[in-house]
């Protein structure tokens, strides 16, 4: 059988992606044995890989922006990357794959750094690489850009979530090779049926998600708008999928004067927010994975973007109509209250459109394991 090293987020604070990884490590399984090692280089947290809930205790690979000098530096440590050249040597096919793995928040690099080393190991030993199914975020310096172009020009396939995505990696670091666009492994998951029609609206809280201080409190103020414009009706539910988030969500919670009917719920794993998406008619997604599970249950969903993945990922699917960004959000306050309450009205209506989109993922999930299975099978 063989094997494929599958590199990825398994110790992120977020579910979206750990669902990534633990999605792809199931059906790679099929036809590979899989050895699996965190993007950071390590061994995952054991709770990731065997029950899929975050470790809030395991900082491996934390968010860019969160980086300290120190972490930059750990990577120039002697001996730093012989637990992943071990791995890569026993292995087939290296696939680097999920989450916004393409960026650098910062201008000391993490991510393109990383990736790079990774890459050099797999080729001077002979090895087959892959990127598949990743994000591509900010870039912030020509180094970085150049880092990414010559290590994605030397990979044996090059596949992004998005046509934006795509494009990005041609125009904005001049990467010269095909590229192709495989939708999010997320819209795997099969729908839950639940016991009883969900009457609850959930709202996702990222305050991060604004850029500077006007933006953000513009869109507290909306959070709050539509807490208390729903609250008159339904029972409100906010919630995060990401550890770093909650913070935000006790300070809007905190602001909410009326709270008989406003609850919190902060899920530690892919499990516990399904069992939450059961209780709800609607949702209101800030987090970009937010949005796509709440897409496979069925429950009719707003995004509010705030990055052009978001943008890329709901156009290639068809659910466009549902996105606000959110620089405009001040100003339409009430019109994505209304769009809420008309998607609750039609529910029926679009949990069959949002169906039909998932049944034609996964059609097409099929062609791209198969691409992959191939392209082990040459190695």
């Amino acid at each position: 059988m063989p094997k494929i090293l599958l590199i990825s987020f398994f110790s992120s604070s977020n579910i979206g992606d750990n669902a990534i990884a633990e999605i792809l490590k199931k059906e790679l399984s099929a036809f590979a044995d899989v050895s699996v090692m965190d993007i950071s280089g390590r061994k995952p947290a054991p709770s990731s890989t065997e029950k899929g809930s975050v470790d809030k205790g395991i900082r491996f690979a934390p968010k860019c922006r969160l980086y300290e000098l120190k972490n930059i530096l750990s990577l120039r440590k002697w001996n730093r990357f012989s637990y992943s050249k071990k791995l890569i040597s026993q292995s087939d096919l290296i696939l680097l794959a999920g989450g916004n793995m393409i960026m650098d928040l910062e201008r000391f690099s993490y991510y393109s750094y990383l990736c790079q080393r990774y890459v050099k190991q797999a080729r001077s030993l002979g090895k087959k690489v892959a990127f598949a199914f990743v994000g591509v975020g900010r870039i912030r310096t020509w180094v970085q850009r150049l880092r990414w172009r010559r290590v994605l020009e030397v990979a044996n396939l090059v596949s992004v979530r998005d046509a934006l995505a795509r494009q990005l990696l041609m125009e904005g670091i001049g990467c010269q090779r095909d590229i192709l666009v495989w939708k999010d492994p997320v819209f795997l998951l099969e729908p839950r049926a639940p016991q009883t029609p969900g009457q609850a609206v959930g709202i996702n809280i990222y305050l991060g998600a604004a850029v500077n201080p006007e933006q953000r409190a513009a869109l507290k103020e909306a959070y709050l708008y539509w807490i208390r414009e729903l609250s008159r009706e339904h029972d409100v539910v906010l919630y995060t999928t990401e550890h770093i988030d909650e913070a935000g969500l006790d300070e809007v919670f905190d602001a909410v004067e009326d709270k008989s009917l406003v609850s919190r719920s902060c899920p530690q794993n892919l499990e516990e927010l399904l069992c939450l998406y059961q209780g709800l008619s609607i949702a209101i997604a800030t987090r970009m994975h937010a949005f796509i599970i709440a897409s496979t249950q069925g429950i009719p969903t707003l995004m509010l973007s705030w990055d052009k993945k978001i943008d890329g990922v709901a156009r290639d699917v068809g659910m466009d109509s549902q996105v606000y960004g959110i620089r405009h959000v001040a100003g339409q306050q009430q019109e994505i209250l209304e769009a809420a309450r008309s998607l609750m009205a039609r529910r029926e209506e679009y949990s069959a459109r949002a169906e039909a989109a998932c049944r034609n993922i996964r059609q097409a999930f099929r062609e791209y394991i198969q691409t992959l299975k191939e392209l082990t099978e040459e190695a």
